[in-house]
């Protein structure tokens, strides 16, 4: 019926779709795509279920948006060589920008940072876009003096959208031409709703908040993502996607904050790029000290610098955040002196929550008088 060439032929027809089936069978399937693409397995990209091509291209292809954690340092830190800033830094955090607009294009920022932490040690706000307020008000309640200069600066702040977010100039004392300065983001009261529900499912007590954006998001990303030494206000979008922060909890609990960061984790699947931001040692209290001894940075800068490269270059996940726990027993003094209080190491701890236990790689290092300002990836 066959001559021998078709039988041939049907064999090997035959041999090439047993060995598809085989390949394509669930178990198989799932053991070679955890084996040969563990970041793509784990970040829920491949659907075991199912046998098609075009999904198996798309998996392997798609990732997600990373983790960073920045040094953010003063408010002068945006204008590169100003002093309270690092020149070194500000190219790395510049660099980090261009992938943030060029590769990584999220669909929209998470962002934690070391100037907001809720009122309570349990809870964890998440900010909203607030209405242009016409003041500030300080901790008690009250109108302060950086809220009758912000109303100043206010008067002509002409939002883009009804959704953007306000400014928060949270510092005293600096040159005039820093309350002056401008950075137009939108916020997004449905994705800040989307985030505070799932912390709630997640076992977290979460609530959202109107409040405007703090230096430590809104400097750092003028420096990565606008030209940081532009005053004139440009009109337009500095970020084209929307940006939503959550705060720390009043709490010194590396726990907690680690737990936080894998609830946010789940939105990187969604596009959600997430940032934190803080100094890898902030001592402020000894600035003037610093700067009487002459030396380029105190020596315990450097060596807490070394530690905390040491701990989440080399250590992920729950490994990590049994070192950080460590050092409040181990290194105790040394983590107090680099970090009095421990708002700025705080968001380094969500990063480590939010990586999906991968290993950071650090991007920069450099220390300069009582501050560090190390800055990492996970991918």
């Amino acid at each position: 019926m066959f001559g021998s060439s078709s039988l041939k032929s049907l064999l090997i027809i035959s041999g090439v779709v047993l060995t598809l089936s085989y390949l394509f069978n669930t178990n198989f399937f799932t053991k070679f795509t955890k084996t040969a693409y563990p970041l793509a397995h784990n970040s829920s990209f491949i659907d075991q279920s199912s046998s098609t091509v075009s999904s198996i291209v798309n998996s392997t292809m798609t990732s997600v948006p990373p983790v960073y954690f920045i040094s953010h340092g003063g408010p002068t830190f945006m204008f590169n060589d100003d002093f309270g800033g690092n020149t070194g830094c500000f190219q790395a955090i510049k660099r980090i920008g261009k992938d943030i607009k060029n590769k990584i294009k999220p669909k929209y920022i998470i962002i934690i940072t070391g100037h907001w932490e809720s009122r309570s040690s349990d809870l964890f706000e998440v900010g909203v876009p607030d209405l242009l307020t016409s003041s500030s008000v300080d901790e008690k309640g009250g109108e302060s003096s950086m809220g009758r200069r912000i109303a100043r600066n206010n008067a002509h702040y002409q939002k883009i959208d009804p959704n953007e977010h306000s400014l928060v100039y949270d510092f005293f004392g600096f040159p005039e031409k820093m309350y002056e300065q401008r950075f137009h983001v939108k916020g997004s009261s449905e994705i800040a709703n989307k985030i505070q529900k799932q912390l709630t499912k997640d076992g977290l007590n979460a609530k959202t908040t109107s409040r405007g954006i703090d230096h430590g998001v809104w400097v750092p990303l003028k420096a990565g993502l606008s030209d940081g030494n532009i005053i004139t206000d440009s009109g337009e979008w500095d970020i084209d996607c929307p940006l939503i922060q959550v705060s720390l909890a009043k709490s010194e609990d590396f726990d907690v904050h680690y737990k936080l960061g894998q609830s946010l984790a789940k939105f990187r699947d969604e596009g959600a790029l997430i940032i934190t931001s803080g100094s890898s040692v902030h001592n402020l209290r000894d600035i003037g000290y610093a700067m009487s001894s002459g030396k380029k940075a105190l020596p315990y800068v450097t060596e807490f610098n070394s530690k905390l490269s040491e701990i989440v270059t080399k250590k992920s996940g729950v490994a990590a955040l049994e070192a950080f726990n460590l050092l409040k027993k181990q290194d105790r003094a040394l983590l107090y002196k680099a970090h009095p209080t421990l708002d700025h190491i705080m968001p380094i701890v969500v990063g480590v929550g939010a990586s999906n236990a991968a290993l950071a790689e650090e991007l920069y290092t450099d220390a300069s008088l009582s501050l560090g300002w190390n800055l990492y990836q996970w991918n």
